[in-house]
Parts: C-alpha cells; structure tokens; sequence
C-alpha cells in the first residue's frame, strides 16, 4: 500500500472520530451559525440603503493607490538611470496625481456633507 493510500485513510479516520469527540453540551447559537458580511446581517432586507459616498471614497482610493502602484516602477522599467530622467518622470508622476486630486475635489466628491 502505497504512503498517499494511508496518509489519505488516516485523515478519513481522524475527520470520523471528531464527530464523536466534540462536546455534547455545544448548543449551536444563531451567531455561530450566522456568516458575517462586513457589518451587514445577512438574514434581513438585501436591499438596505447603502451611502454611494463610501463607494466613489474606496473608487477614488482604489485609482490612485493602483496609480502609484502601477506608474512609480516605469522609470526602471524604461531605464531611466540618470538622476534628471528619474526625477523629471516622478514630477510628471505626481503632478498627474495632484491633477487628479485637485480635478476630484473640484468636482465635489470629496465633500461628505
């Protein structure tokens, strides 16, 4: 018998005596049952009222963190190795960034209130 046949019954084993071994007393209570989704009781209404504001934050977050992560490694990928190169590609960079931001504040979707 080969080691994954009896590394394979052994596991099959153990799984069937843990069914006998837990406690007997355990009463399964609604919050153990119950999955959790971010705050939100997935056993009432599905259709709550949600603020969009959260959502175009997180859209906002999300554009400029993959910005950053996507763009700050092209000037090794472009072999950018002299200083003003590197440093003229980063002030493109962030003035992009700062663009954006200011284009998104102007526009009101910072504004909570």
């Amino acid at each position: 018998m080969s080691l994954a046949y009896l590394v394979t019954i052994v596991i099959f084993i153990l799984l069937f005596l843990s069914i006998f071994m837990k406690p007997q007393n355990m009463k399964m209570k609604y919050e153990k049952l119950s999955s959790f989704e971010c705050g939100f009781d997935p056993s009432h209404k599905m259709r709550t009222p949600f603020s969009l504001r959260f959502f175009i934050v997180t859209v906002i977050f999300l554009i400029f963190d993959i910005e950053v992560t996507i763009m700050m490694p092209i000037p090794f990928g472009a072999n950018l190795t002299q200083f003003f190169s590197y440093m003229s590609s980063n002030f493109i960079l962030m003035f992009l960034l700062i663009g954006g931001l200011f284009f998104e504040w102007s526009q009101g979707a910072l504004e909570w209130s």
